[in-house]
């Protein structure tokens, strides 16, 4: 059975309610020097490397993937819980009211957003897809709700 290790990003520059896809601030990028440092000291030789095609994961991947001389694959199955409106203070609500309950509470009004139900489970289901796919040992670079759905 491969081994998998699921890191989160680094600290994002802005938050959910702030901007749709940040990049890493300073603290974000020397975590992901140290993210680099813990998972060479437990493994050998270089794995593959799966980022969530998100800006904070892919900036968080870069020092690991340069040490190894690999690119970060980008799978989008590892994405962010995606959200279900574009308007950055709402999201940042919903988002904290999600992670503050259940996963009952994550789909909003059936009249405004009638398909998202089904959005959250596909999700959900990539996710585990993902995983499953992985036979050999893997580095994954994801978020903290995907982490949690794993």
């Amino acid at each position: 059975m491969a081994r998998i290790y699921m890191i989160r990003h680094g600290k994002a520059a802005a938050g959910w309610g702030e901007d749709k896809d940040p990049g890493l601030d300073d603290t974000g990028r020397a975590q992901s020097e140290k993210a680099a440092d813990g998972i060479q000291a437990q493994v050998a030789s270089p794995l593959p490397v799966l980022t969530s095609p998100l800006k904070r994961c892919q900036e968080t991947a870069v020092p690991l993937a340069s040490r190894w001389e690999t690119t970060a694959l980008i799978d989008p199955r590892v994405a962010e819980l995606p959200s279900p409106m574009e308007d950055l203070t709402k999201r940042g609500e919903w988002l904290r009211s999600v992670m503050n309950g259940s996963w009952d509470q994550a789909v909003p009004s059936q009249d405004a957003h009638p398909d998202y139900g089904k959005t959250l489970e596909d999700w959900r289901a990539g996710i585990v897809t993902a995983l499953l796919g992985c036979t050999q040992d893997t580095v994954i670079f994801s978020h903290f709700i995907a982490i949690n759905v794993a």
